[in-house]
């Protein structure tokens, strides 16, 4: 095999998948977009969409210390983080916390990691159908380190 070609696996898996860096962009996008927040109420919005946002990548880096099982769970708990990103955007919005553009780039990016994020969960139920004996090949069971080797061939989440 080329040594070129070969990719590093990190020590810790998250650090491998592309949706954990995403969403850390997203929570450094968040925690860039205010400044001078004056009142009490728009702080609270601010600190609440603040933790949420970095909600998204701490399931995500939780659950791939588990079970399969466990990390599609904690895959949609950081489903359900985005989703309330998406109100919380949508009141910054509102409030005149950020910015037209700010949203406009806050959307997209909730909607890449709702992509990114279900087709990781198809990843595994997909596995999950194969251990069972639900294709017509009853492959082998595909383990957590199998999967990292997805990661490693390209298969993009």
């Amino acid at each position: 095999m080329d040594v070129e070609n070969e990719k590093t696996v990190s020590f810790f898996r998250f650090e491998d998948l592309r949706i954990y860096h995403k969403a850390i962009e997203y929570s450094t996008m968040i925690c860039n977009s205010f400044v001078g927040i004056d009142t009490d109420a728009k702080k609270k919005l601010v600190k609440e969409f603040t933790k949420t946002s970095f909600e998204i990548s701490l399931y995500t880096i939780e659950g791939t210390a588990r079970t399969k099982n466990q990390f599609e769970t904690c895959l949609k708990q950081a489903k359900t983080a985005v989703r309330q990103c998406v109100f919380y955007s949508e009141m910054s919005l509102l409030l005149g916390i950020i910015d037209k553009d700010t949203y406009d780039k806050s959307y997209q990016t909730l909607k890449e990691l709702t992509k990114m994020l279900g087709a990781l969960i198809i990843s595994l139920q997909k596995g999950q159908q194969r251990r069972n004996g639900y294709n017509s090949e009853n492959e082998v069971e595909k383990s957590y380190s199998d999967f990292t080797l997805d990661i490693e061939n390209g298969m993009d989440f």
